[in-house]
């Protein structure tokens, strides 16, 4: 299978068909540099790179999303999404993929069959004007966009049809997505989500919290 290299701007094509054994067959050469996340879709990859990184940790090259073909590993199609440091992980939703963006509380969003920028660097989805920046974005089993923010703590509900934030949290004033932990000194630090769909009881969204090293379970409303 293949796996991004963090910092190289390729991608290792490897056979496990021997787990004992696994072994490189080939290395794909991307357009961007820092492939940070994937997903797969039959038999199409779609890889997300944050582009370069300078001392003042702001990109300096662009970031993109790469659709690549997984039977030839030949790149399809490259989307260049400027200096607005995409990652670490794409959502697809239909032909529309989603990327956190690491400059603010932000989604971006890209035409992956048309190959154009849709919310970009001078238009992005805006989830909050605070401080921090969305570290991951989750596609729910009722077809909306779980999205969460660093230093904030909070999961925001994005409706993807209409690219707003919805108020999942109506009883906590002043948050409009769920809050994970308000008494950690340092915050909890969220920084991926996961979803368990439960046939007979409310799904939950699972969150790894890296500063409070432990991991949340939401139950969805």
């Amino acid at each position: 299978g293949p796996v991004p290299q963090y910092g190289s701007g390729t991608i290792s094509v490897v056979d496990i068909s021997t787990p004992e054994a696994p072994t490189l067959t080939t290395t794909i050469d991307l357009p961007f540099e820092q492939p940070l996340g994937m997903v797969v879709r039959g038999r199409t990859l779609y890889v997300v790179c944050a582009g370069a990184f300078g001392e003042d940790y702001l990109p300096v090259t662009s970031g993109g999303v790469v659709t690549i073909d997984a039977e030839t590993n030949e790149i399809i199609s490259q989307i260049d999404m400027g200096l607005t440091a995409p990652g670490p992980t794409v959502v697809l939703r239909g032909d529309i993929a989603y990327v956190p963006s690491a400059l603010g509380v932000h989604l971006l969003k890209v035409n992956v069959a048309q190959g154009s920028v849709l919310r970009g660097e001078d238009n992005p989805v805006t989830l909050s004007d605070a401080d921090g920046y969305a570290s991951w974005v989750t596609l729910g089993p009722d077809n909306r966009l779980y999205v969460t923010s660093f230093q904030e703590d909070i999961v925001y509900v994005l409706d993807p049809d209409t690219d707003s934030v919805l108020d999942a949290a109506p009883d906590v004033e002043g948050v409009d997505g769920y809050l994970l932990d308000e008494s950690a000194d340092l915050g909890v630090g969220p920084v991926a989500s996961a979803f368990w769909e439960r046939a007979s009881e409310p799904d939950q969204l699972f969150v790894v919290n890296t500063l409070a090293n432990n991991l949340a379970a939401i139950t969805l409303r």
